[in-house]
């Protein structure tokens, strides 16, 4: 079991590279509106953004399990909603569907995660370990189960 000091520090290198994945995140969005002419273009940029950021999330499991950064998420996941809806209200007339399922698949993955992850950890009284080999079957099922409800939209596209 880690120490006190040990959990701090790991909690302060993720809220380093959560700031240091935000601000690539941040710049991403405005560079595609910057230099993407056309505008089947832009939203297909947005879209695999929204992605990026869906995967990140799910791969980076130990950030979800500090409150504080998944809150972080949880605004960063709205605001990803408010600027989809941003451009749904200026390029409504174009196929944007994509897009309405895209931004809200971040949301969608950190609400399934806490529910999941409190009924883990009821039942096999400790934290879920996303991993390429998983330790257990719990693990395995875990993922997998957080993977298909969370990636819907993706997977129907």
């Amino acid at each position: 079991m880690p120490t006190k000091r040990e959990q701090e520090v790991d909690e302060n290198k993720l809220t380093n590279r959560y700031k240091v994945i935000l601000i690539i995140i941040v710049s991403l969005f405005g560079l595609s509106y910057f230099t993407s002419s056309d505008i089947s273009l832009f939203i297909e940029i947005n879209v695999l953004i929204c992605f990026g950021v869906w995967a990140w999330l799910f791969i980076d499991y130990k950030l979800l399990q500090i409150n504080r950064l998944y809150v972080y998420s949880l605004i960063l996941s709205f605001f990803i909603i408010g600027y989809g809806q941003i451009i749904v209200r200026f390029y409504g007339n174009y196929d944007i569907a994509k897009l309405i399922g895209g931004t809200k698949t971040p949301l969608l993955l950190l609400i399934i995660q806490r529910i999941l992850r409190f009924g883990f950890k009821l039942v096999v009284k400790r934290e879920p370990i996303i991993t390429k080999q998983p330790s257990s079957a719990a693990d395995l099922i875990y993922a997998l189960v957080l993977y298909v409800s969370s990636s819907w939209f993706f997977i129907s596209s």
